[in-house]
């Protein structure tokens, strides 16, 4: 209960802020509290110890925050040493901005480890994204996990989109997402998701659109020998309203689109 409580307040802090923007305006908060990664021993007779080990081989966490208008590169970015690993980046220009942060080691007994990331924008043509992505430098991480253990992750989520534009053009949206699978990414597959997403404002009183949910992964070791497997996970928010102060020349169209530079955003097509 205490760690869904703090995952409602990031939010509830999130939209506060809306009071502080100009009245056309969207924010968007995605939080994972509690999170934690657990072993099972599914064999106590067999004398392994349950083990996990993640290969460091992308230069771990990735976790970044960008703001301001379409085309630039990133422009604020922390790399973990090791998957999982805590850090924080921030970025403001303009009438937008982002936080993301990673904190707390989810493999560590106690209270679990907390994701942040939020995005949020006052004005047309500026956004602001944020991304904390879990893995190992791109989203994924391979790991082994040792025989006849079960690997159990689970998380508080929350995910809350709330845009005020009154514009086609505005998007603003927010997602948790975790998945195991096997070590060719092709066999037994266990994902969750939580998110939300606005567009232009609904109603005459915005109301933010909210996902939450505990979250529940797990992956199983049912060999007498170890076992290769990949993590993935993300926590990411986006808001904006890119649309185009003046008709832009044909060759722009594609950065307009694409607007967030080095990330790219593939997050959210590949959660589809």
């Amino acid at each position: 209960m205490q760690a869904q409580a703090q995952a409602l307040a990031a939010i509830a802090a999130a939209v506060a802020s809306l009071a502080a923007m100009p009245a056309a305006a969207s924010t968007a908060t995605a939080a994972m509290s509690d999170f934690r990664v657990e072993l099972v021993d599914l064999d106590p007779a067999d004398g392994i110890v349950p083990s996990l080990t993640f290969q460091d081989v992308q230069g771990g966490s990735f976790i970044a925050a960008e703001s301001g208008a379409p085309g630039h590169v990133l422009t604020d970015t922390h790399q973990g040493g090791t998957p999982l690993g805590a850090g924080s980046s921030s970025s403001a220009r303009g009438a937008a901005s982002a936080r993301a942060s990673f904190a707390g080691d989810p493999r560590a007994p106690g209270a679990g480890a907390t994701a942040v990331a939020t995005a949020a924008t006052g004005a047309a043509g500026q956004y602001g994204a944020s991304t904390v992505q879990l893995g190992d430098g791109a989203i994924y991480a391979p790991f082994t996990l040792s025989a006849e253990t079960r690997l159990v992750i689970t998380a508080d989520a929350s995910a809350s989109a709330l845009s005020t534009f009154a514009d086609p053009h505005a998007d603003t949206w927010a997602s948790v997402f975790l998945k195991l699978t096997d070590a060719t990414g092709t066999g037994s597959v266990s994902t969750d998701t939580a998110s939300a997403e606005q567009f232009a404002m609904i109603g005459d009183t915005p109301t933010p659109t909210i996902d939450d949910r505990r979250m529940a992964i797990t992956f199983e070791n049912l060999t007498g020998t170890d076992l290769g497997g990949i993590f993935y996970g993300s926590v990411d928010a986006y808001a904006a309203d890119l649309a185009p102060v003046a008709v832009p020349e044909p060759g722009g169209l594609p950065l307009v689109a694409c607007g967030l530079g080095l990330l790219a955003w593939r997050l959210r097509r590949r959660a589809r």
